[in-house]
């Protein structure tokens, strides 16, 4: 079985705590990359799975390290005690 694209240690989906799925409280999170039209960039979004409030960055790569400074950025610009 090939490895490669596997995210290591990852955890399932199906492996989250039953209260992520009632969607009955803020704060939890999910995040994807979208690719724009070929050569248009990419964007990383996060959605409160609760309140559907929605982040978003266009990035230039789809490499991790873009992915995730960009969502180090997003979630510092939310202020603590917004009512989402």
């Amino acid at each position: 079985m090939a490895l490669r694209g596997q995210i290591k240690n990852r955890v399932s989906i199906s492996e989250r705590p039953k209260i992520v799925e009632d969607r009955s409280r803020i704060g939890d999170w999910e995040g994807d990359l979208i690719e724009g039209k070929k050569g248009s960039g990419f964007f990383v979004t996060h959605v409160d799975r609760s309140s559907r409030y929605l982040i978003a960055k266009k990035i230039e790569t789809k490499q991790a390290e873009s992915f995730n400074t960009a969502t180090v950025e997003m979630f510092k610009e939310i202020p603590e005690h917004k009512q989402l």
